[in-house]
């Protein structure tokens, strides 16, 4: 009897440890891209009486940007945190269309080959309408009858958020769609598709949460 209430005790740690851990993981990279969208903010306030305030484009401010690539660097678990920071916010302007770029930087996508979007709430609207579709963008083009090179180019354009829907057809036995998944993960998954599977459950997760979280 000791055994077992000792055996629930470990494993009740555990879970708790791995949810406490995620959590802190979570709000880490918040309080990172916090932090650098602060620093931007006070790079435009400077700038303001500079040449680059006569810029028309968003563009001007993040080329270059140390902070920006930051954010960036961050990869897709700031995507769930930008999303929300945009889709809370109660303005459309230059921070809200910069957190749109960033978006489409870490998703690897360009919503405009799809569709057009002026301003970062016209993105927002658009880039979740997009994620909402890749679960059954990503079973119709895997069954589509065109060549492998067409259905991998169709994945690529899917972006991130697609890689956990791309990598289960790949486990199910479509190892053709392989280098969507290598182009997706910057080759991360291309010498070891097992290992790499085991290594990033956790993105995986993360991600298969956002799409989820896109589609209600």
């Amino acid at each position: 009897m000791k055994k077992i209430a000792a055996l629930l005790f470990i494993v009740s740690f555990v879970v708790v440890f791995s949810l406490t851990s995620n959590l802190k993981a979570h709000a880490s990279v918040e309080e990172q891209i916090i932090s650098s969208i602060n620093k931007i903010q006070d790079f435009i306030v400077k700038s303001s009486s500079t040449d680059l305030a006569f810029s028309s484009s968003p563009y001007s401010y993040i080329k270059n940007n140390k902070d920006f690539d930051d954010i960036v660097a961050l990869g897709d678990p700031a995507l769930p945190v930008l999303k929300n920071m945009l889709d809370n916010s109660q303005q459309s302007g230059l921070i809200e269309y910069i957190y749109a770029i960033a978006i489409e930087k870490i998703s690897k996508i360009d919503l405009r080959k799809e569709v057009n979007w002026e301003t970062a709430k016209d993105f927002s609207a658009k880039y979740t309408a997009h994620v909402k579709e890749i679960p059954d963008k990503v079973d119709s083009i895997s069954n589509e009858g065109i060549s492998d090179n067409e259905k991998v180019n169709k994945l690529k354009d899917l972006g991130t958020p697609a890689i956990p829907y791309i990598s289960q057809k790949i486990e199910e036995g479509q190892k053709e769609l392989a280098p969507a998944l290598d182009y997706l993960t910057d080759n991360e998954s291309q010498d070891d598709f097992t290992n790499w599977k085991k290594e990033n459950a956790d993105k995986e997760s993360l991600l298969k949460s956002f799409v989820e979280q896109n589609s209600k």
